[in-house]
C-alpha cells in the first residue's frame, strides 16, 4: 500500500473513532459495528477501532469492509463509499460484491454496467456465487454489453456447480435452464469441460477473517 493511501486510511480512523464517541457519550444505545468493534477490542470501543484501523492499514479486507459499514451507520456515506472501494481493491469478496451491486443498480448515485461487470468478474474470480450469477444476467441481457447468451450460460452452470446445497430465491439451474434452448450445441458439449478447466485455473481461496487482539 503506497503513502498516501496509509495517510488516508489514518486520517479517516481518526474521523471515524471521534465520531464512534461521540455516538457512544450522546446515546447508550451503539448500533451492530461498533458492537463488533466493542467486543474485538475486549470491551473497548476506543482499542476495537485502533484494532480494525491496523489491520485495515495492512491490507486485511474483512476489517476494511467492517469499517466500511461503521462509516455508513453513522450517516457518513461518502466515507462508506471511500472504505467500501478499498475493502474490495484488497480482495474482499463481500465488498466486491457489494459495490458491483451498487454500480448494478445505482444505488451509490451511479449506474454503470461496465463498472459493475468488471467488478462481478473480479467477485467470479474469488468463487463469489452472486457474482457469477449477476454476470450472467449482465450477458443475457446484454447491459452494457453486447449480447452473449454462451457465456450466460456458463457463468450461470458455474455458480449451479459451486453453489451451497441451500435453496435460494432462484437457482443458477433454473436461469440456465430458462436460456438452455438458446445456447449452440458446441458450447452445450464444451460447457462441463470449460467449467473444470475454470475451476483448475481458479482454486478456492480462503477469505481473510479479523483476527483478536493479542
Amino acid at each position: 500500500m503506497n503513502i498516501t493511501k496509509k495517510r488516508l486510511i489514518l486520517f479517516v480512523m481518526a474521523a471515524l473513532f471521534s465520531a464512534c464517541l461521540t455516538i457512544s457519550n450522546a446515546s447508550a444505545q451503539t448500533s451492530k459495528y461498533q458492537d463488533i468493534a466493542t467486543e474485538l477490542g475486549g470491551g473497548n470501543l476506543e482499542r476495537g477501532v485502533k484494532h480494525l484501523g491496523k489491520l485495515a492499514e495492512s491490507g486485511n479486507g474483512a476489517a476494511t469492509f467492517l469499517l466500511a459499514h461503521m462509516f455508513l451507520e453513522l450517516g457518513d456515506v461518502q466515507k462508506f463509499q471511500k472504505y467500501l472501494y478499498i475493502a474490495a481493491e484488497q480482495k474482499n469478496p463481500t465488498a466486491i460484491k457489494f459495490l458491483a451491486t451498487s454500480y448494478f443498480k445505482g444505488a451509490l448515485g451511479e449506474q454503470s454496467f461496465t463498472k459493475a461487470r468488471d467488478w462481478f468478474e473480479k467477485g467470479a474470480q474469488l468463487r463469489n456465487i452472486n457474482s457469477m450469477v449477476y454476470l450472467g444476467i449482465i450477458y443475457r441481457d446484454g447491459l452494457g454489453i453486447g449480447v452473449d447468451i454462451d457465456k450466460a450460460y456458463f457463468w450461470f452452470s458455474l455458480a449451479g456447480v459451486l453453489k451451497e446445497d441451500v435453496a435460494g430465491q432462484k437457482e443458477p439451474e433454473e436461469f440456465a435452464a430458462e436460456i438452455k434452448h438458446l445456447v449452440s450445441k458446441k458450447t452445450l458439449n464444451m460447457t462441463e469441460k470449460n467449467i473444470k478447466s475454470w475451476l483448475s485455473s481458479n482454486p478456492e481461496i480462503q477469505p481473510t477473517s479479523i483476527p483478536p487482539i493479542d
